[in-house]
């Protein structure tokens, strides 16, 4: 048995083109592990799509400042 495991830490910022303030921002970690038998590595793929799914529906229920 292996753990594969990896980590993530994203910041993302969206900015107004008319004012050219910060219309959003949001960060967000991920620490992503799994035991395996086999040798597959842990997906940096799978990592950053978790990542982004969380912080997408962060900045869809997210109201502009």
């Amino acid at each position: 048995m292996d753990t594969k495991q990896a980590s993530l830490r994203v910041f993302i910022q969206v900015w107004d083109s008319e004012t050219g303030g910060v219309a959003w921002e949001g960060s967000g970690e991920l620490n992503f592990a799994y035991e395996s038998a086999a040798e597959n590595p842990a997906p940096f793929e799978k990592a950053a799509t978790l990542a982004a799914r969380r912080m997408y529906q962060e900045l869809s229920g997210a109201k502009a400042r």
